[in-house]
């Protein structure tokens, strides 16, 4: 009987299928293989046995990714009897779907490729989110060859589906195969239903298994693309990811006791709410000043381009002259990877949450105070000035909603010299903040994002004078030097101006980025945040090297004004606070929080796992890992407990809708 089955199986349409399954688990195989060449100095730090475990691993989600591929064939298969694979209508259908499945595992493993390279990351929710831009079409075509890519892969699906029709698919003359095509029915109707799962056991399979060193690249080297783009794309269409799915979550009330312990201090007096445990009123023991405020959001410029914090010298002079004479948090982290996520932080001092960054979410339309909230109830005007188009990560809608009441967008720019595909250059944007400042007459709230520092790394010929003209990434770090020149330019004039001497400068960024931002996360997400006052704080220069968050700027703001405040910040002013009161929660997009306590100890929390890793940060950016030890056991625990109980206290009020107060709606 087995001897018949096998004779019988070279015409059986399942040969077909089982085709597809194993050249698609080679091209995904051969794609990780390139992927290590291609960026093998940055698993370094790694074993040779993880490298081969990350391979062996990998086959596993590659698994699962191809069935995925496979099961509109499988389906077909199964519910199509066999005899209608003599009907030259079916035999070409099937062809051309197998055809293309062929074509859309090379088009995932090119696209996935490049998104590895650009990012460090296999593909995630980036690529929904960032699709429906128009400069991300050009991008695509310009840089990445977008065109000659789908021609390849139309030519792929011609060719297979011909050779699929031809050669490989039952031919009408050839004999009935029923005992191959029973056996293949009841055994790959098994297989795909468990492979797609990727477990036998009673949850499906996660990103979990990945995680296994302390490298984060080798894990995204471990993962599929298509498997993480599927994660991504239900995340998104579930706008966030219930955080109790994701970790072991502590008993509601000890959580919010850990919170409010993390970031209270002596000037806070909570409300006692039940659905905002952090609500409450700072007094900061000053005199209310309303100062002016200018916010400056640099693209992408973390702690690697500036050589005041370590980075690459000559880069940004004018920065780092700023530095020297103002107060510089050279351990500031960023809450996430993507400018929504920093706008949670530096706007509305809000760690964010897993999947869908709360800044694009509608529930958020009207629920989140923010520092623009607090000011314009003390007669603020506040601004938020970009370069680009209002839509975009749907800052408009959000920050309209809550507390800013003013916007200068690229249709109204007074200077419009030079254009990238995101938008007008920075140059423009101060052009455009200062002359909106200088017709202010009164207190105001001025939030800038820059923009050059992002691809295609374009500027205006003339600006600047290359610091490292043979640099392989020489057209990013001049793009670093031109966004320094541009602040430069701007400061002076703002020395020139009335409203100079009455203003706090705020310089930060949103995240990592541009060819340096590829080391083991959470090391580069360490930014700058400096405050710049001459008239107000002096020009000693001051650098606080304690541990602190992109959710401590607003508050930290706020006490320089002044006064009284009530808020929800899940931070505390940094000028103040006691240094055990210290820390920074971060997230690195794929659902893994990093938390950093004031001993510079971290702990990482994967999502689906029980335990953590524990590291020793040592700055600027080295994580040391730490063996296990009655006392790394307990640190472990400690911080374990304070990275969920932040988590889920954010998600609990965020859900509760209550970070905004309702006599505020």
């Amino acid at each position: 009987m087995m001897h018949k089955i096998l004779l019988h199986f070279r015409y059986s349409r399942y040969k077909l299928l089982l085709l597809i399954i194993a050249s698609s688990m080679i091209a995904f195989f051969l794609q990780r293989l390139f992927l290590y060449l291609k960026t093998w100095p940055s698993y370094d730090a790694c074993t040779i046995d993880q490298i081969l475990t990350a391979f062996a691993r990998g086959i596993h989600f590659d698994l699962v990714a191809t069935t995925m591929l496979a099961a509109p064939l499988s389906l077909l298969f199964l519910i199509v009897p066999p005899i209608f694979d003599r009907h030259p209508a079916f035999r070409l259908f099937v062809s051309i779907l197998a055809g293309a499945i062929s074509s859309l595992v090379l088009l995932v493993c090119v696209a996935d490729f490049f998104f590895f390279l650009e990012f460090g990351a296999r593909l995630d929710i980036k690529v929904i989110q960032y699709f429906h831009y128009d400069y991300i079409h050009k991008i695509l075509v310009q840089e990445f060859h977008l065109v000659p890519i789908l021609a390849v892969c139309l030519l792929v699906l011609a060719g297979m589906t011909l050779i699929f029709y031809k050669k490989i698919f039952p031919r009408p003359d050839r004999p009935n195969a029923w005992p191959a095509n029973l056996v293949c029915f009841l055994l790959i109707s098994a297989a795909l239903a468990v492979s797609i799962r990727g477990t036998i056991g009673p949850k499906p399979i996660n990103s979990g298994p990945a995680y296994f060193s302390p490298s984060n690249r080798l894990a995204q080297l471990t993962l599929n693309g298509l498997f993480t783009l599927r994660e991504a794309t239900y995340s998104h269409l579930a706008r966030g990811r219930d955080v109790e799915k994701l970790y072991q979550l502590l008993p509601k009330e000890r959580a919010f006791r850990i919170t409010r312990e993390m970031i209270k201090t002596n000037q806070d007096r909570f409300l006692n709410r039940e659905d905002n445990p952090l609500d409450r009123i700072t007094d900061t023991g000053r005199e209310q000043k309303d100062y002016n405020v200018v916010v400056v959001i640099m693209e992408s410029v973390s702690w690697p381009y500036i050589g005041m914090m370590g980075g690459m010298p000559k880069l940004t002079p004018n920065l780092d002259r700023l530095i020297r004479n103002g107060i510089l948090m050279e351990n500031c982290f960023s809450v996430g990877t993507r400018s929504t996520r920093a706008f949670s932080g530096v706007v509305a001092g809000f760690p964010d949450l897993p999947g869908e960054s709360i800044i694009t979410r509608e529930t958020s339309v009207g629920n989140i105070r923010t520092i623009g909230s607090i000011l314009e109830k003390r007669g603020y005007k506040t601004m938020f000035i970009y370069a680009g188009q209002p839509y975009y990560d749907h800052r408009q809608s959000f920050l309209g909603s809550n507390g800013f009441n003013d916007f200068v967008f690229e249709e109204e720019f007074p200077q419009k010299t030079f254009r990238t595909h995101l938008g007008w250059c920075d140059e423009d944007l101060f052009m455009a903040a200062h002359k909106a400042f200088t017709e202010q007459d009164g207190p105001f709230l001025g939030v800038l994002l820059t923009l050059s520092f992002h691809r295609d790394y374009n500027i205006a010929e003339g600006k600047i004078d290359p610091a490292y003209p043979d640099h392989p990434y020489a057209k990013q770090l001049e793009t670093i030097q031109y966004m320094d020149w541009a602040i430069g330019q701007f400061m002076e004039k703002a020395r020139q101006s009335e409203y100079f001497e009455n203003t706090l400068f705020v310089f930060t960024a949103d995240h990592c980025g541009g060819f340096l931002s590829m080391e083991p996360e959470p090391t580069a997400q360490r930014i700058p945040f400096l405050i710049y006052a001459p008239d107000i704080i002096g020009t000693d220069g001051q650098r606080i090297n304690q541990i602190c968050s992109q959710t401590d700027i607003p508050p930290t703001i706020m006490e320089l004004l002044g006064g009284a405040y009530r808020h929800s910040f899940f931070g505390s002013s940094v000028l103040s606070r006691p240094p055990g009161k210290a820390g920074a929660l971060l997230q690195d997009g794929h659902g893994i929080l990093s938390y950093i306590d004031n001993r510079h100890y971290m702990v990482r929390v994967i999502p689906h796992q029980k335990e953590a890793d524990l590291y020793k940060f040592h700055s600027p950016a080295k994580l040391t890992p730490l063996k296990t030890s009655p006392k790394n056991k307990q640190i472990r625990a400690e911080l374990k407990n304070r990275c969920i109980a932040m988590i889920q206290t954010a998600a609990f009020v965020y859900n509760k809708q209550a970070y905004q107060f309702a006599k505020d709606r």
